[in-house]
């Protein structure tokens, strides 16, 4: 309001002169030459204002003063320019002197009454603002301002009493519904606020945002068919609301009605305008940690996501999380297109990069492999695993030196996961035997031993390796025995314990071991034909 003084006076002047000149524009009629020349003057100090010279606006303003002392609009301008400069006392002198001059003016007691409001004067300005109704009861903005002037000072009781009053003098409207409401809730007055809010409410049935707050209130109160008619009234007034939607998946899951549950998660799904995050995170809120542990509340969210693939093909995240749920559920396939949809969308975390290169090792060639391996070993330089990925893709590819070199620069990055430590060991070993360096192959078998005596495939594979090269048989008897126990069924560790068993000799307790799987010979391999021909020869002879 005071900012706006300046404009008022310059527009006041000009229609005051235009309304005094004569029909040459040169002389005067009807005004004294005092009246013109204060009109000249109002002007120029108009003119200093809208320049920013309010020193020189303050001495015209002065000079009309000592001109007409009587002359309200002076007085006016000088509580504007001197409240502008801070100088708040002279401001309301100034401003009080305007409206002893001139009480009606309303002009003059608005910014008086800012005047009070800016350096927190409320009682003053609020003074000052009901003098105003008493001169102008039809002006809304008065009441207003009284109204947020108490709710300022937390003076809450007084806001509905102004609410009241605004009523009484203008009529019920909506805005005035929701004020009250929301100040008796401040209040912690629920019931008035309850009250004032199905009075909304049956003022406005078709209001969804009222029948929501009167659907919490009723499940606050523990009145379940309440809430649930409100719910309906909504759904039936907008179908496709989606808070509405969240509401009643959320009540029927705390009624655990569970078909209920999964008819709303749906229609939330397939509801093309709510994103993604908002499903994604609302199922996470109902299912919980149930997805992780529960194999019924996996699949709920699985067929969730599914349903949602078509609608949202090009989030991401949902890609990424099909990918972890097709691991879960074997679908390697699934996973492998997941994964790499969700890279392409833009996922660009470490672990999806790993996922993939765990279903890419199922099934594609070494070349796809290797060349996801590489990428990520590019954005994560300091991971492990995409080396040891690298290294298995190199040993396919007969380039075994190349995969140790991968291999020993997983190890220099790993130092906490120790299965993995061991699958590194172990791919070392076998690149090394494969390329005939026997003894590095075993010194890498035993650090697999070290880290865990019981790694069933070192036991096993450095047991058969040893029996191939007649090297310490007994270790090698030690190891597949171990192996064979852990495993008792496994043909291959059967295989391995009975080749060892017949380099020492003992044909007759190696036939013993494969004879217990002649029930599946048809399943055996080549190899393991082969050796058991071979044992049965020299144990019958």
């Amino acid at each position: 309001m005071i900012a706006k003084s300046r404009y008022f006076i310059a527009v006041f002047a000009i229609i005051f002169l235009l309304s005094a000149c004569s029909a040459n524009k040169k002389e005067y009629s009807g005004l004294t030459s005092e009246q013109v020349k204060i009109a000249e003057m109002i002007i120029d100090a108009a003119t200093q204002i809208e320049i920013g010279n309010l020193e020189q606006a303050e001495k015209i303003y002065e000079e009309i003063l000592s001109v007409n002392a009587d002359n309200s609009l002076a007085y006016y301008q000088l509580a504007s320019l001197n409240f502008q400069q801070r100088n708040i006392d002279r401001a309301i002198e100034y401003n009080q002197k305007a409206i002893s001059l001139d009480k009606k003016n309303h002009w003059y007691r608005e910014q008086l009454a800012e005047i009070y409001m800016q350096t927190n004067r409320l009682p003053k300005a609020i003074e000052q603002y009901e003098i105003l109704i008493k001169q102008n009861p039809e002006i809304e903005a008065y009441y207003q301002q009284i109204a947020l002037m108490y709710y300022q000072n937390d003076e809450l009781d007084k806001v509905i009493g102004i609410i009241n009053r605004m009523e009484k003098q203008f009529g019920f409207n909506e805005n005035m519904g929701k004020a009250r409401y929301g100040i008796y809730n401040a209040m912690n007055q629920k019931d008035k606020a309850e009250k004032e809010i199905k009075n909304l409410s049956e003022q406005y049935p078709q209001n969804i945002e009222y029948l929501s707050v009167l659907a919490q209130i009723a499940v606050e109160k523990g009145k379940k068919d309440e809430a649930l008619r409100y719910f309906t009234t909504i759904e039936t007034i907008a179908p496709n609301d989606e808070n509405n939607t969240i509401a009643l998946i959320e009540y029927y899951h705390k009624e655990n009605k569970i078909d209920s549950l999964e008819t709303y998660i749906s229609r939330l799904c397939l509801n093309k305008d709510v994103n993604f995050s908002t499903k994604n995170m609302v199922m996470l809120s109902i299912y919980g940690d149930k997805v992780d542990t529960d194999m019924q509340y996996f699949l709920y969210y699985f067929y969730h996501l599914e349903q949602m693939r078509d609608l949202h093909a090009e989030e991401a995240t949902l890609w990424q999380n099909l990918g972890i749920a097709y691991i879960r559920t074997q679908n390697m396939e699934g996973a492998l297109v997941a994964f790499k949809k969700s890279i392409e969308l833009g996922i660009d975390d470490y672990p999806t990069f790993e996922s993939l290169l765990f279903v890419q090792n199922s099934l594609e060639p070494a070349d796809s492999i290797l060349a996801t391996a590489n990428k990520v070993i590019e954005l994560y330089p300091e991971k492990a695993v995409p080396y040891l990925f690298k290294g298995i893709s190199l040993m396919e590819k007969s380039d075994y030196i190349g995969a140790i070199l991968s291999f020993e620069q997983g190890l220099k990055r790993e130092d906490n996961n120790q299965a993995l430590k061991e699958d590194l060991h172990i791919n070392i070993a076998e690149s090394h035997y494969s390329i005939g360096q026997y003894e590095n192959a075993f010194e890498h078998f035993e650090k697999v031993l070290e880290l865990n005596p019981n790694n069933i495939y070192t036991l096993n594979n450095y047991a058969y390796y040893l029996c191939l090269k007649e090297k310490n048989l007994d270790k090698a008897e030690t190891m597949a025995r171990k192996a064979y126990e852990m495993e008792p069924n496994n043909i291959t560790f059967a295989d391995t314990y009975a080749c060892v068993l017949l380099s020492k000799g003992k044909s007759k307790q190696a036939l013993k071991i494969l004879e217990k799987f002649l029930d599946s010979y048809d399943e055996w391999s080549d190899t393991v034909k082969e050796h058991y021909e071979d044992i049965k020869d020299i144990a019958e002879e």
